[in-house]
């Protein structure tokens, strides 16, 4: 039998640390101590058996930053496909990233890589590997200090912790599933041979816990077909502990809960702001130092849930310690309509704590921030901003002066090209003025709502530091430009503590029409732990305050303490038809039937 023997032209400084064949792929992967993947095409190195050397088809580099690669992985469930690939990568920075390869069935055809995931795992700062078990687990292992760690990723949970003095000596680990070991795990110290195997935990977990400070934004997502298996509706909960969590409900033994299933990592204070796009696959996430990201969410094979940071925003200081305190997402009304969001852009309105307005347009293709507005306030700090579309679309902002100011925007944005794709920068960005605002608190607004009245009429819903609720009527003219009238009805005291968060539960009827008595449903919830539900009704044949009510139909005590923010979740059956949670000090969940 002929042994043909054939070179790979590795790239400059590329110093291999790992690699993985993919045999129906016909390719071959290469990962570097530098943190580049390098593919190359195997069935030129099986087939020209003249030629001793062979070029890669193509090199990525810093897919782990400057760190090395250690292992490279096929996720299971696409093992047997020959044109798509998931593969999972891990390093020493502290990171595993799966990237999907797709190739043509071309010889010398580059192989498309796609960073579908990138994940910070708890165990440990030093990945050496990971393994997938018969049923698709997925199982880290490293080092953590002097000690090997094994971790679960599905469960969130530690299966090995050896110490074994560090990293630098010889060791191996297999990974096994199923029964009471999880090893073994060999290494070598003071001249001896080691052995360790990690048993199953002697205890139970009832309940796996969440975030570890308190929880000061909620988002779900919309409800839609994410296939393969995933979840229709996620909901994601920012904290004190600058953690992003991504949680799904599950229904085990007749009782629902929430699991993690994933945990985003980047923002260096605590999150100030959540919200999902309409196509439920971007969720932008604001806080401290002037952080803002577009997160990319979706399904993977043997993964579940992947992420990635899509975009970050621009910031013109690096030492910024601005706070985003509030921002709102809709479709932009100058590009795509709504059947075709994730193919448009978005238009993202942001108030910060120096009483600044800035409004970019996202484009999802190109995922990239264009800042086309900019504005300011007072020197009050702005809390909250929120966009009512109508004929011409209007931002409201509220602050901690207590007022609530209008922005018209429409004239301010210039339309983009629907049939170009790329984005030009503007060097001079335009300015925009707050045209009206009223007082409608005594001091700072801690929450608001904007919800449709009808054609040209609409209510913002606010709750405020003062303990009170207010509602202020917002009606359009003929023109389509939105003028509040200042009719406000004040609850002086709602709570027995601020309002911090209020949540519309019910909007305008399908067979609603502009002569009949509009009803909406309304909650809060604030310090007292209480949690109440409003009627409001506006009548639009009465002029002025006098056209509104309200009316308390729930008072309940909530176990829930520091209230930050509540969302409505889809509903488990036709029974249920409004679920709200509310997140503070914890999570907990509502059903109205």
């Amino acid at each position: 039998m002929a042994i043909f023997s054939h070179e790979l032209q590795l790239p400059v400084s590329f110093v291999v640390t790992a690699m993985l064949m993919i045999p129906l792929m016909k390719t071959i992967v290469l990962g570097s101590r530098s943190g580049a993947l390098c593919f190359f095409d195997s069935a030129e190195a099986l087939e020209d058996i003249s030629s001793a050397s062979h070029d890669a088809t193509n090199c990525f580099r810093r897919i782990h930053g400057q760190d090395a690669i250690t292992s490279i992985i096929v996720a299971p469930s696409t093992a047997n496909d020959a044109t798509r690939h998931y593969i999972l990568t891990t390093g020493r920075s502290g990171v595993f990233a799966v990237h999907k390869l797709q190739k043509v069935h071309q010889r010398h055809s580059p192989v498309d890589l796609v960073t579908v995931d990138l994940s910070y795992p708890l165990f440990a700062p030093l990945i050496e590997g990971a393994s997938y078990g018969p049923s698709g687990e997925l199982t880290l292992y490293g080092f953590r200090s002097t000690r090997f760690v094994a971790w679960n990723e599905n469960i969130q949970k530690e299966v090995m912790n050896i110490e074994c003095g560090g990293a630098h000596r010889s060791w191996d680990y297999l990974h096994e599933s199923g029964g009471a070991w999880s090893g073994p795990f060999v290494w070598s110290k003071s001249g001896h041979v080691h052995i360790g195997k990690g048993y199953t935990a002697s205890h139970r977990v009832l309940q796996s816990g969440g975030h570890g400070r308190e929880i000061k934004a909620v988002a779900a997502s919309p409800c839609r077909s994410r296939g393969l298996g995933a979840p229709d509706q996620i909901i994601a909960t920012g904290a004190e502990d600058t953690c992003i969590r991504l949680f799904t409900e599950s229904a085990s033994d007749r009782k629902r809960c929430f699991s993690c299933v994933k945990i985003l990592k980047k923002h260096t204070t605590g999150i100030q702001q959540l919200q999902w796009s309409k196509c439920g696959t971007l969720l932008f996430s604001s806080g401290g130092f002037d952080e803002f990201y577009a997160w990319q969410i979706q399904s993977i094979p043997s993964i579940g849930l992947g992420s990635v940071c899509a975009a970050v925003r621009p910031v013109e200081n690096d030492v910024s310690d601005l706070r985003i305190t509030s921002f709102d997402i809709v479709d932009d009304w100058t590009d795509a309509p709504t059947d075709k969001v994730s193919r448009g852009s978005l238009i993202v309105s942001m108030v910060l704590s120096d009483s600044t307005v800035l409004i970019y347009r996202y484009s999802i293709a190109l995922t990239k921030f264009e800042l086309l507005v900019r504005g300011l306030y007072t020197t009050r700090c702005l809390t909250q901003a929120a966009h009512y579309i109508s004929d011409a679309p209007i931002l409201l902002t509220a602050s901690t002066d207590g007022y609530i100011g209008l922005w018209d925007i429409a004239k301010s944005i210039p339309l983009l090209n629907r049939a170009g794709s790329q984005i030009s920068p503007q060097p001079n960005p335009g300015a925009i003025c707050c045209q009206a605002r009223t007082r409608v608190h005594q001091s700072a607004v801690k929450c608001m709502v904007i919800a449709s009245l009808g054609p040209q009429v609409a209510v913002v819903a606010t709750g405020g530091d003062d303990n009170a609720l207010a509602f202020t009527l917002l009606r359009s003219d003929d023109n389509g430009v939105a003028r509040p009238s200042w009719s406000t009805l004040l609850i002086p005291n709602a709570h027995a503590a601020a309002v911090t968060a209020i949540q519309q539960l019910t909007g305008l009827e399908a067979s609603q029409t502009p002569e009949q008595p509009v009803r909406l449903l309304f909650a809060t919830a604030g310090n007292d732990q209480r949690l109440k539900v409003w009627r409001f009704v506006f009548n639009p044949d009465i002029f002025g305050v006098e056209a509104l009510q309200l009316e308390l139909l729930r008072n309940e005590y909530t176990c829930i303490a520091d209230v930050s923010s509540m969302a409505l979740i889809q509903g488990q059956d036709d029974v249920e038809k409004i679920r709200l949670i509310i997140c503070g000090v914890g999570m907990d969940v509502w059903s109205m039937g």
